[in-house]
Protein backbone atom coordinates (compact mmCIF):
# COMPACT_ATOMS: atom_id res chain seq x y z
CA UNK A 1 0.00 0.00 0.00
CA UNK A 2 3.11 2.50 1.03
CA UNK A 3 4.37 1.89 -2.45
CA UNK A 4 1.18 2.69 -4.41
CA UNK A 5 0.27 5.44 -2.33
CA UNK A 6 3.92 6.57 -2.84
CA UNK A 7 3.96 6.16 -6.98
CA UNK A 8 0.85 8.75 -7.34
CA UNK A 9 3.55 11.28 -6.24
CA UNK A 10 0.93 13.26 -4.08
CA UNK A 11 2.29 11.83 -0.94
CA UNK A 12 5.04 11.37 0.66
CA UNK A 13 5.18 9.09 3.60
CA UNK A 14 7.25 9.03 7.01
CA UNK A 15 7.52 6.32 9.46
CA UNK A 16 8.69 5.88 12.70
CA UNK A 17 9.04 2.47 14.34
CA UNK A 18 10.85 0.50 17.00
CA UNK A 19 14.31 -1.53 16.05
CA UNK A 20 17.31 -3.21 17.39
CA UNK A 21 18.92 0.55 18.26
CA UNK A 22 20.76 1.88 21.28
CA UNK A 23 19.96 5.98 19.85
CA UNK A 24 17.16 7.02 17.61
CA UNK A 25 18.29 6.26 13.66
CA UNK A 26 17.41 7.32 10.19
CA UNK A 27 17.28 4.52 8.06
CA UNK A 28 15.34 4.92 5.19
CA UNK A 29 13.23 2.65 3.27
CA UNK A 30 13.19 3.40 -0.96
CA UNK A 31 11.21 7.32 -1.08
CA UNK A 32 10.15 6.05 2.69
CA UNK A 33 11.80 8.24 5.46
CA UNK A 34 12.24 5.83 8.25
CA UNK A 35 13.30 6.35 11.76
CA UNK A 36 14.03 3.51 14.01
CA UNK A 37 13.77 3.98 18.34
CA UNK A 38 15.22 1.42 20.46
CA UNK A 39 12.57 -1.08 22.06
CA UNK A 40 12.41 -0.41 25.76
CA UNK A 41 10.66 -2.07 28.55
CA UNK A 42 7.14 0.56 29.59
CA UNK A 43 7.16 2.39 32.85
CA UNK A 44 3.95 1.88 34.92
CA UNK A 45 2.11 4.23 32.44
CA UNK A 46 2.70 2.24 29.19
CA UNK A 47 4.83 4.53 27.45
CA UNK A 48 9.21 4.42 27.37
CA UNK A 49 11.50 6.71 28.29
CA UNK A 50 11.02 10.25 28.35
CA UNK A 51 14.44 10.31 26.21
CA UNK A 52 12.49 7.94 23.51
CA UNK A 53 9.23 10.11 23.69
CA UNK A 54 11.28 13.67 23.32
CA UNK A 55 12.97 11.62 20.19
CA UNK A 56 9.75 11.28 18.57
CA UNK A 57 8.09 14.60 19.03
CA UNK A 58 11.04 15.94 17.98
CA UNK A 59 10.90 13.75 14.47
CA UNK A 60 7.12 14.47 14.11
CA UNK A 61 7.99 18.25 14.34
CA UNK A 62 10.29 18.18 11.88
CA UNK A 63 8.07 16.27 9.52
CA UNK A 64 5.02 18.39 10.51
CA UNK A 65 2.76 15.97 8.31
CA UNK A 66 -0.66 15.89 7.55
CA UNK A 67 -2.16 12.96 8.83
CA UNK A 68 -0.57 10.99 11.79
CA UNK A 69 -1.32 7.13 11.50
CA UNK A 70 -1.34 5.08 14.24
CA UNK A 71 -1.39 1.35 13.58
CA UNK A 72 -2.62 -0.74 16.07
CA UNK A 73 -2.98 -0.75 20.00
CA UNK A 74 -0.63 -3.11 20.87
CA UNK A 75 1.98 -0.85 21.58
CA UNK A 76 2.32 3.04 23.19
CA UNK A 77 2.41 4.71 20.09
CA UNK A 78 -1.79 5.51 20.35
CA UNK A 79 -0.82 6.65 24.25
CA UNK A 80 1.83 9.11 22.84
CA UNK A 81 -1.18 10.55 20.72
CA UNK A 82 -3.96 10.09 23.66
CA UNK A 83 -2.13 11.88 26.06
CA UNK A 84 -1.06 14.80 23.68
CA UNK A 85 2.63 14.31 23.48
CA UNK A 86 2.05 14.18 19.67
CA UNK A 87 -0.86 16.09 18.32
CA UNK A 88 -2.87 17.02 14.89
CA UNK A 89 -4.96 14.94 12.67
CA UNK A 90 -4.42 11.53 13.99
CA UNK A 91 -6.13 8.19 13.04
CA UNK A 92 -5.97 5.18 15.08
CA UNK A 93 -5.77 2.05 13.22
CA UNK A 94 -7.38 -1.25 14.98
CA UNK A 95 -6.97 -4.71 13.71
CA UNK A 96 -7.30 -6.56 17.10
CA UNK A 97 -7.88 -5.85 20.95
CA UNK A 98 -6.09 -7.60 23.70
CA UNK A 99 -8.44 -6.74 26.22
CA UNK A 100 -10.92 -8.99 23.80
CA UNK A 101 -8.77 -11.51 23.38
CA UNK A 102 -7.97 -12.26 27.20
CA UNK A 103 -11.34 -12.96 28.00
CA UNK A 104 -10.94 -15.96 25.19
CA UNK A 105 -7.30 -16.29 25.83
CA UNK A 106 -7.21 -19.96 26.99
CA UNK A 107 -9.86 -21.29 24.18
CA UNK A 108 -11.17 -24.19 25.72
CA UNK A 109 -8.04 -25.55 27.36
CA UNK A 110 -8.67 -27.36 30.36
CA UNK A 111 -7.16 -26.56 33.55
CA UNK A 112 -5.15 -29.52 33.40
CA UNK A 113 -3.64 -28.39 29.29
CA UNK A 114 -3.06 -25.47 31.26
CA UNK A 115 -0.52 -26.72 33.90
CA UNK A 116 1.09 -28.92 31.14
CA UNK A 117 1.88 -25.57 29.23
CA UNK A 118 4.19 -24.78 32.39
CA UNK A 119 7.84 -25.96 30.98
CA UNK A 120 11.19 -25.14 31.81
CA UNK A 121 11.18 -21.48 29.78
CA UNK A 122 7.81 -21.14 32.05
CA UNK A 123 9.04 -21.58 35.70
CA UNK A 124 11.58 -19.33 35.25
CA UNK A 125 9.64 -16.54 33.71
CA UNK A 126 5.92 -16.78 34.62
CA UNK A 127 5.25 -13.75 32.62
CA UNK A 128 5.46 -15.74 30.07
CA UNK A 129 3.53 -18.49 30.67
CA UNK A 130 -0.44 -18.60 29.96
CA UNK A 131 -1.46 -17.42 32.99
CA UNK A 132 1.24 -14.28 32.89
CA UNK A 133 0.29 -13.34 28.92
CA UNK A 134 -3.39 -13.43 30.01
CA UNK A 135 -2.75 -11.38 33.07
CA UNK A 136 -0.41 -8.81 30.55
CA UNK A 137 -3.75 -8.62 27.85
CA UNK A 138 -5.96 -7.70 31.12
CA UNK A 139 -3.28 -5.03 32.06
CA UNK A 140 -2.88 -3.38 28.63
CA UNK A 141 -6.38 -3.87 28.06
CA UNK A 142 -6.77 -0.31 30.34
CA UNK A 143 -4.88 1.37 27.59
CA UNK A 144 -6.05 0.19 24.91
CA UNK A 145 -9.25 1.10 26.60
CA UNK A 146 -8.03 4.81 27.14
CA UNK A 147 -6.82 4.87 23.34
CA UNK A 148 -10.04 4.52 21.96
CA UNK A 149 -11.66 6.62 24.31
CA UNK A 150 -9.37 9.60 23.63
CA UNK A 151 -8.97 9.00 19.79
CA UNK A 152 -12.08 10.59 17.34
CA UNK A 153 -11.61 9.05 14.44
CA UNK A 154 -10.85 4.94 14.39
CA UNK A 155 -9.92 2.73 11.58
CA UNK A 156 -11.42 -0.81 11.71
CA UNK A 157 -11.16 -3.71 9.82
CA UNK A 158 -13.55 -5.65 10.42
CA UNK A 159 -17.18 -5.94 12.06
CA UNK A 160 -15.71 -7.77 15.15
CA UNK A 161 -13.69 -4.83 15.93
CA UNK A 162 -16.00 -1.96 15.35
CA UNK A 163 -18.83 -3.83 17.40
CA UNK A 164 -15.89 -3.17 20.23
CA UNK A 165 -15.24 0.19 19.23
CA UNK A 166 -18.46 1.45 19.47
CA UNK A 167 -19.38 -0.01 22.77
CA UNK A 168 -16.10 1.70 24.09
CA UNK A 169 -16.51 4.66 22.58
CA UNK A 170 -19.99 5.24 20.48
CA UNK A 171 -18.92 8.86 19.35
CA UNK A 172 -15.71 7.97 17.52
CA UNK A 173 -16.06 8.11 13.86
CA UNK A 174 -15.25 4.83 12.64
CA UNK A 175 -13.60 4.15 9.05
CA UNK A 176 -13.79 0.82 7.13
CA UNK A 177 -10.09 0.05 6.11
CA UNK A 178 -9.68 -2.49 3.47
CA UNK A 179 -5.65 -3.43 3.31
CA UNK A 180 -4.34 -3.48 0.18
CA UNK A 181 -3.09 -7.60 -0.47
CA UNK A 182 0.73 -7.67 -1.85
CA UNK A 183 1.77 -8.81 -5.22
CA UNK A 184 2.16 -12.47 -4.09
CA UNK A 185 -1.31 -13.19 -3.12
CA UNK A 186 -2.94 -11.71 -6.36
CA UNK A 187 -0.35 -13.03 -8.72
CA UNK A 188 0.07 -16.41 -6.96
CA UNK A 189 -1.59 -19.41 -8.46
CA UNK A 190 -5.43 -20.28 -8.29
CA UNK A 191 -6.54 -23.12 -6.41
CA UNK A 192 -8.01 -25.97 -8.23
CA UNK A 193 -9.74 -28.79 -7.25
CA UNK A 194 -7.93 -31.00 -9.69
CA UNK A 195 -4.69 -29.96 -8.43
CA UNK A 196 -5.23 -30.02 -4.93
CA UNK A 197 -3.65 -32.43 -2.27
CA UNK A 198 -6.73 -34.32 -1.03
CA UNK A 199 -7.43 -34.38 2.54
CA UNK A 200 -4.59 -31.67 3.38
CA UNK A 201 -5.17 -28.93 5.56
CA UNK A 202 -2.96 -25.98 5.77
CA UNK A 203 -2.79 -23.00 8.30
CA UNK A 204 -0.65 -20.21 8.76
CA UNK A 205 0.08 -17.47 11.44
CA UNK A 206 -1.36 -20.17 14.51
CA UNK A 207 1.80 -19.61 16.12
CA UNK A 208 2.75 -20.74 19.66
CA UNK A 209 -0.24 -18.74 21.22
CA UNK A 210 -3.58 -20.38 22.37
CA UNK A 211 -6.16 -17.81 21.60
CA UNK A 212 -5.42 -18.37 17.65
CA UNK A 213 -7.00 -22.04 19.29
CA UNK A 214 -4.60 -23.80 17.30
CA UNK A 215 -4.91 -26.59 20.07
CA UNK A 216 -9.07 -27.01 18.84
CA UNK A 217 -7.46 -27.30 15.08
CA UNK A 218 -5.92 -30.06 16.18
CA UNK A 219 -8.57 -31.72 18.18
CA UNK A 220 -10.81 -31.34 15.38
CA UNK A 221 -8.52 -32.86 12.94
CA UNK A 222 -8.16 -36.22 15.30
CA UNK A 223 -11.66 -36.38 15.08
CA UNK A 224 -11.87 -36.24 11.24
CA UNK A 225 -9.04 -39.08 11.17
CA UNK A 226 -11.81 -41.37 12.60
CA UNK A 227 -13.48 -41.17 9.22
CA UNK A 228 -10.47 -39.60 6.73
CA UNK A 229 -7.46 -41.77 7.76
CA UNK A 230 -5.56 -39.83 4.91
CA UNK A 231 -5.64 -36.52 6.61
CA UNK A 232 -2.97 -34.59 7.31
CA UNK A 233 -2.91 -31.20 8.90
CA UNK A 234 0.20 -28.67 7.94
CA UNK A 235 0.98 -25.44 10.27
CA UNK A 236 2.92 -22.71 9.10
CA UNK A 237 3.65 -20.59 12.28
CA UNK A 238 7.28 -19.76 14.31
CA UNK A 239 8.24 -22.19 17.13
CA UNK A 240 11.90 -21.62 19.00
CA UNK A 241 13.10 -24.40 20.30
CA UNK A 242 15.56 -25.65 23.51
CA UNK A 243 14.74 -23.62 26.77
CA UNK A 244 13.71 -20.76 24.72
CA UNK A 245 10.47 -22.75 23.63
CA UNK A 246 7.12 -22.10 25.42
CA UNK A 247 5.06 -24.93 26.79
CA UNK A 248 1.84 -24.51 24.62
Amino acid sequence: MAEVLINTGEIKLYNITQGNVENATKQNYKSISQWLVPFESLNSKGIPSSKTVLEIQRIVDEIKPDIIHIWGTESYWGLLTARGYLRGNIILDIQGLKFAYAKYFYSGLSLRDIIKCFRLKEFLKPAVSLVGLKYSFYQWGKFEKEMLMKHSIISTQSEWVRAYVKNVNPFAKILNTSILLRNEFIKAEKWELEHCIPFQIFTSSSSAISYKGLHILVDAVAILKKRFPEIRLCIACSIKHGIRESGY
